[in-house]
């Protein structure tokens, strides 16, 4: 509902009233100055949460002190005090509609500000794009939600935390989003909500490999999965999918090695099929920028749902605005990528490049300090997975083994996860998990990779009969 101006300023008098006459209220408040239209009511409301601040009493005589004016500003306040009689329990909803005002004011201002630099030819189209996806985000982040509480509260709802997650164990459901690899769903539970999740590795490790893995899991488990990704375009995502799904080597999809007598392409229709009808959205935008990662995450979020985000990768993605170093910017993107899965309540999983030095180390498994470009990567994520893969760089070594270095984990303790890597089918288990499939006798590759990908109950069958 849009109101006149009049009836906006009229409506701040009534909150300023009711600040006048409740101190508490204006303590408890999340309105801030610029949410008011009046320069008037923008300065009382600073001088009284000023006033209240300095552990004084709310009396309109200091407060008139304080504003300025003399008698002229006594009268207005004694005015507010007098005769604007708003309810105390109405407060919330004349808050909200300053809100609402504010944000609808803000984004106009942007909007008429970059049409007239797109009318005089001195803006660079991408920047006024961006800086109008930004000023969004921030508006809509901006929902004045107070997130300071009490202890009562704090603990009443980490108390139905624990209990939700109880009865979700006991369902055979989790709010969390599973992975595939059983060694993470089960000690770590998962991918959490509100969670930032590093996957670390230098090149040809696996990284985009084990986000794929993970990402086809939870859409098989009916979690709806956003990727955004910069290196690879959405038909390499799909192969690699195909690949997971059918047990044909990557390498051959991509060239086109196939036999149609053997059966290739039938199950390469089979697995398309499959993998269609998943909850996948996928954004290739080459160029990423922060702002474009928060805007599309939303609107997925708000006209069909999301449950997590994977990011591939950190480093080549900008942040909403420039920073003076190359390590500032990466640093601000970590930043800005927690905050989203803050924001919208799920986990974001993030790859990211190590820098060269635990190549050049006799012990070439990496850990968090390598992490290239900023020292707040590890700072900002919650959980840092860091994979390493001795055939990388031995050649004699075996290809398909594998180690998920849990090297922070804010949520417990950190491991050292074997696992296996197949890199043919550019796919993740865990080692308990193969040698259950050996002991199931699946052997032939399309089998094998059809049960990895399967459902979720048959692969927490497998965790039931490992922890057994």
């Amino acid at each position: 509902m849009i109101f006149a101006k009049e009836q906006l300023r009229r409506i701040e008098r009534v909150v300023l009233g009711i600040f006048l006459r409740h101190p508490e209220s204006a303590l408890a408040t999340t309105l801030r100055g610029e949410h008011f239209r009046g320069p008037f009511h923008r300065r009382t409301l600073q001088a009284i949460r000023d006033l209240l601040a300095s552990g004084e009493a709310l009396d309109i005589e200091r407060l008139a002190e304080r504003l300025g004016g003399g008698d002229a500003t006594l009268g207005r306040l004694a005015d507010l005090w007098r005769n604007e009689s708003g309810a105390l329990d109405n407060l919330g909803w004349y808050e909200n509609i300053l809100r609402e005002d504010y944000k609808r004011e803000a984004f106009l201002r942007t909007l008429r500000a970059s049409l007239l630099a797109l009318e005089g030819g001195g803006g660079d189209v991408e920047e006024l794009r961006s800086g109008l996806i930004t000023e969004l985000a921030r508006l809509d982040a901006d929902g004045g939600q107070d997130r300071a509480c009490t202890a009562e509260q704090m603990m009443r709802e980490t108390i139905e935390s624990i209990e939700a997650a109880y009865q979700s164990k006991r369902s055979g459901t989790t709010p969390c989003v599973p992975t595939g690899i059983s060694k993470i769903d089960g000690p770590f539970g998962g991918l959490h909500p509100t969670d930032l999740i590093v996957i670390g590795g230098r090149p040809g490790t696996g990284k985009t490999a084990l986000m794929l893995s993970m990402a086809a899991t939870a859409a098989r488990a009916g979690r709806k999965v956003g990727i955004f990704s910069s290196e690879m375009d959405r038909t390499q995502i799909g192969q690699r999918l195909v690949a997971m799904q059918t047990g044909i080597p990557a390498s051959d999809l991509r060239v086109g090695n196939l036999d149609d007598a053997s059966g290739d392409f039938k199950r390469i229709a089979s697995a398309s099929s499959a993998l269609a009808a998943l909850p996948f959205l996928v954004d290739d935008t080459p160029s990423l920028t922060m702002s474009h990662i928060a805007l599309r995450s939303r609107f997925w979020q708000a006209s069909q749902g999301l449950d997590a985000v994977f990011v591939d990768y950190l480093q080549r993605v900008q942040p909403s605005r420039q920073k003076e170093t190359r390590t500032l910017e990466v640093g601000q993107v970590a930043i800005e990528l927690k905050n989203l899965a803050r924001t919208l309540g799920i986990p974001v999983v993030a790859l990211a490049q190590l820098n060269r030095q635990s190549a050049e180390r006799i012990d070439k498994r990496p850990h968090i300090g390598d992490l290239r470009d900023s020292g707040m990567i590890e700072q900002e994520a919650d959980q840092v997975f860091l994979l390493y893969r001795e055939s990388v760089y031995d050649a004699n070594a075996d290809p398909r083994s594998a180690e998920i270095i849990v090297d922070k984990n804010r949520h417990g303790s950190c491991a050292v996860l074997k696992c296996e890597f197949d890199p043919e089918r550019m796919l993740w288990r865990s080692e308990s998990e193969s040698a259950a499939l050996a002991r199931r006798g699946a052997d032939d590759g399309a089998a094998s990779a059809a049960r990895w990908i399967g459902t979720w109950d048959w692969r927490q069958a497998i965790c039931e009969e490992d922890a057994g």
